[in-house]
């Protein structure tokens, strides 16, 4: 006999070892970044929630994604070369709107000779502490994480190089002057998956659409 609860949760299928999200919650995923994204996987824990706050955490997630953009003035940076030797960075960022994509400055040191020989990159954001923590508690954003995942173009000269300095340096303030130098680069990534974990460990992970 099963219990009430059962009826409240959405079912995923399993069809030839691969995960089957229903349609109904494909069709809760808002459009992100310029693109549409897709669900790849929910944790069993996000699958357990009722119906309800399963859908509030999947329709959510384009809210809750700028939000990190606009409030967290730091990132984790993760790169790694093509002998898988990582390098880890706390990176200030700032979101280029008009290309829907993450930008940062930095030297041509171990990051940046890693995103040469490999473009893939990740930057974790989240609202555990700091300004990001303060507007939460006003905006009644829960806390979680957000991992992005996607390609890095390096730019050192050009339009696209100086618009970038110019709003980085606009978004910092008195960090200003770090960002400006000969040796300093600008990078620009470009998401296409994105893993959402809240505090409660429900976790979703997306895939933009091609």
């Amino acid at each position: 006999m099963s219990s009430p609860s059962m009826h409240s949760q959405v079912l995923i299928s399993r069809t030839q070892s691969k995960l089957q999200v229903p349609p109904e919650l494909q069709e809760l995923v808002p459009d992100a970044l310029g693109s549409s994204f897709e669900i790849s996987s929910l944790s069993s824990q996000a699958l357990g929630l009722p119906r309800e706050q399963l859908q509030s955490f999947i329709s959510n997630f384009k809210n809750e994604l700028m939000f990190m953009l606009d409030n967290c003035p730091l990132s984790y940076l993760a790169t790694a070369d093509t002998h898988g030797e990582t390098e880890l960075s706390l990176m200030f960022f700032t979101f280029d709107e008009s290309a829907q994509a993450v930008v940062f400055s930095t030297p041509k040191d171990t990051k940046w000779r890693n995103m040469l020989e490999n473009e893939r990159v990740s930057l974790l954001l989240h609202n555990f502490e700091g300004k990001a923590a303060t507007q939460s508690l006003f905006q009644g954003v829960k806390p979680q994480s957000i991992t992005l995942y996607g390609r890095a173009e390096i730019m050192e000269k050009g339009k696209a190089a100086e618009a970038g300095r110019r709003q980085h340096d606009e978004g910092h303030g008195k960090y200003g002057k770090a960002f400006q130098g000969s040796d300093k680069v600008i990078a620009r990534v470009h998401v296409d998956r994105v893993l959402v974990v809240d505090v409660k460990g429900n976790s979703m992970r997306l895939v933009r659409k091609a």
